[in-house]
């Protein structure tokens, strides 16, 4: 009974560590999407592969270590580290126009992950684009009360230029999270 019990916690104790250590990988691989940014002069909203980043790495690693991967990504980039797009960091930037889809990143890789941990393409298409969506959601409800503009404009400036190329990330997600191997996805 006793090599049992100290099994089980050295198996937890593993668990964890992976989940901690995919974690500070996912919150690399978001400051490295950050990087590949395209400013738009219309919006001040970049395009990034962010997204990409943040769906593919719930569907791959899961809900668990994308979501804290994430939360890393926003208390690094909180505390100064230049994570943000275009090598910043800060409070202001969390502020700023582009706060809102920052922390929406949060709750899309989970939603991502806990679609893609089974089910078909279907699944990770539906997955992925409702996470997509929670991003679009966070950055212009941000837009509107924590930037004052009006919802048409939050809309016309936050989401509508980006709808395409966000389809295409949805896609690519699906496909690599498709790809991957279920014992690859620890729920």
């Amino acid at each position: 009974m006793q090599i049992t019990h100290i099994l089980r916690r050295a198996s937890a104790a593993r668990s964890w560590r992976a989940v901690v250590a995919e974690a500070v990988a996912v919150a690399l691989v978001s400051t490295l999407g950050a990087q590949m940014a395209v400013p738009l002069p219309w919006t001040p909203v970049p395009v990034t592969l962010q997204v990409f980043c943040v769906l593919a790495s719930g569907a791959v690693l899961g809900w668990r270590a994308a979501a804290l991967g994430e939360l890393a990504y926003l208390a690094a980039g909180a505390a100064g580290a230049p994570v943000f797009a275009g090598l910043r960091g800060g409070l202001p930037v969390l502020f700023g126009p582009t706060g809102g889809y920052l922390v929406g990143f949060v709750p899309a890789a989970a939603i991502a992950g806990v679609a893609c941990a089974r089910g078909g393409m279907a699944r990770a298409l539906v997955g992925c684009a409702a996470a997509a969506l929670a991003i679009h959601a966070c950055g212009v409800a941000w837009l509107h009360m924590g930037m004052g503009m009006t919802w048409q404009s939050a809309m016309a400036a936050g989401s509508a230029p980006f709808v395409a190329v966000d389809a295409a990330k949805v896609v690519a997600a699906a496909v690599v999270a498709r790809a991957t191997t279920t014992s690859v996805q620890p729920r």
